[in-house]
């Protein structure tokens, strides 16, 4: 009877043991929370490529054959160099001229008269008209001179020949106290009437402005 009731007190004490302490059943995995959307990379911006700027285009429409004509004011200024006289009086190493009048032109051909006032290489001033011819397709040039107010109490008579802005001149005096006295010039001839037409759209040529 003892040893029944020794194991019985046994099995009691084992009961109240494993109920007081109780193996705690294995912990859940807990997830991982997810990434927030501060923490996600920043996707790469690519850079954006400028835009060219357009170069402005100037339109030019033309109708029919171009060719500049008319009649318009004329300018003419010259001057020039004494290269050879063939006297012994006084003379001057230049010349200036300048010249106002009319030019009458159908491209390329230009024909210029005006009145002239030139301090001369033959050693006088003098006024008188001239005559001028020039081709702008070929860039040559010819003009004729008679100026018969002259300081000296003379008339003196020129001609030149020439290319571009660029000319040889030759001078007389035909008539006074001085008849008889020459010279050859350089002369550098700007003709500012010409130039002013020739800086102009002919007529038949439209230009809009740039866009």
């Amino acid at each position: 009877m003892n040893r029944a009731v020794v194991i019985a007190l046994t099995l009691v004490i084992a009961t109240t043991v494993a109920a007081a302490d109780p193996d705690p059943p294995p912990a859940a995995d807990v997830a991982a929370p997810p990434p927030s959307p501060s923490d996600a990379p920043d996707p790469t911006t690519p850079t954006p490529t400028p835009t060219p700027t357009p170069t402005p285009v100037k339109q030019v429409m033309v109708e029919g054959f171009v060719s500049r004509n008319g009649t318009t004011f004329d300018l003419t200024v010259s001057g020039g160099l004494k290269l050879w006289s063939s006297h012994d009086a006084p003379n001057r190493w230049g010349f200036a001229r300048v010249r106002a009048g009319v030019m009458r032109y159908a491209e390329p051909a230009f024909l210029m008269a005006g009145i002239a006032a030139q301090f001369g290489v033959l050693h006088s001033s003098s006024l008188g008209i001239e005559v001028e011819a020039a081709s702008t397709e070929v860039g040559a040039w010819a003009q004729l001179g008679v100026f018969p107010i002259d300081t000296v109490h003379g008339t003196s008579v020129e001609a030149v020949i020439g290319y571009t802005l660029f000319g040889l001149e030759y001078q007389r005096r035909v008539s006074g106290d001085r008849s008889g006295d020459q010279a050859l010039v350089l002369t550098l001839h700007i003709p500012l009437g010409l130039v002013n037409v020739m800086r102009k759209p002919p007529r038949g040529v439209t230009v809009y402005p740039s866009r």
